[in-house]
């Protein structure tokens, strides 16, 4: 949780702007495609984020990420995704190789929202991904409901309802919802 704490961090208070922000990113979209790579897949947070090599090559997928656990966050999210009619939307999809909503990870993503995550992903036959097992912290977290997530999350209100940890580890419990 020290790194996602510094990023997270780091993000909130970065000098730049969307401008410095976009530039940085095309000058590394290039610098991609002159060594060859073919495919980029670009994980992020702001549905601002998709335009980002919306015209560059190579060409990217963007996948919108989702955070909400449990009680306000969760149904927070829940509403924001229903308002996204996130496949057939021309303004996400404009000028995009591919574009999905996805659950961020299991410690930050209620069990409704990553299976209505996944049922949009499903039934536009688009990609899935999901960050997981990928500390001994989130799988405490999952089986036991305590250390250092738990208390990153209650420092970031991100836990505004009661939460129950499932008691597996992350593989397991994203198959027990069907993922």
């Amino acid at each position: 949780t020290g790194w996602i704490r510094t990023l997270v961090d780091t993000r909130m208070h970065f000098p730049g702007t969307d401008d410095a922000v976009y530039k940085s990113a095309c000058s590394a979209l290039a610098d991609l495609h002159d060594t060859g790579t073919g495919l980029v897949a670009d994980i992020g947070n702001l549905k601002r984020s998709r335009l980002i090599g919306s015209d560059k090559l190579p060409p990217v997928i963007f996948f919108l990420e989702f955070f909400g656990l449990t009680g306000a966050t969760e149904q927070r999210a829940l509403q924001r995704l229903q308002k996204i009619s996130d496949l057939s939307d021309p303004d996400l999809n404009q000028g995009l190789f591919s574009f999905s909503c996805v659950p961020h990870a299991p410690y930050s993503t209620g069990a409704e929202l990553i299976r209505s995550l996944k049922k949009k992903a499903s039934a536009s036959d688009r990609l899935f991904s999901i960050h997981v097992a990928e500390s001994a912290a989130e799988v405490e977290f999952l089986q036991q409901g305590t250390g250092s997530f738990r208390q990153f999350l209650q420092e970031r209100d991100e836990m505004t309802g009661p939460f129950s940890p499932p008691g597996l580890t992350p593989i397991r419990y994203l198959d027990s919802l069907g993922v």
